[in-house]
């Protein structure tokens, strides 16, 4: 993994939050009483990573999203736009999906 041009791929997690990188592991309730809003800290201009395959929570909590596929960009711009891309339907949401969802 690369941030900012270096490798930071084997940096221990104390090196990582130096240079502005953090890892949580995914936890069944996140949020609790607080909303997305302020646990993102978005005030603070503060930008945040969400790696994950529920595309009905990223929807929710995202402004903008990134989808990669094979270590490239598929595509990119708001949930709509991304969900409704044909290479992202075809490569991770299915056929299904492209039906109008409720």
């Amino acid at each position: 993994m690369r941030f900012r041009d270096e490798d930071v791929t084997s940096l221990p997690p104390h090196r990582l939050v130096r240079k502005g990188l953090a890892r949580t592991f995914q936890a069944i309730t996140v949020y609790g009483q607080r909303s997305v809003y302020e646990n993102c800290l978005r005030e603070r201009g503060i930008a945040v990573v969400v790696i994950d395959h529920n595309m009905r929570f990223m929807r929710d909590i995202c402004d903008r999203i990134f989808v990669m596929h094979h270590g490239q960009e598929l595509a990119r711009g708001t949930p709509d736009q991304v969900l409704s891309n044909p290479n992202v339907i075809q490569a991770y949401l299915g056929r299904a999906y492209a039906k109008p969802q409720a």
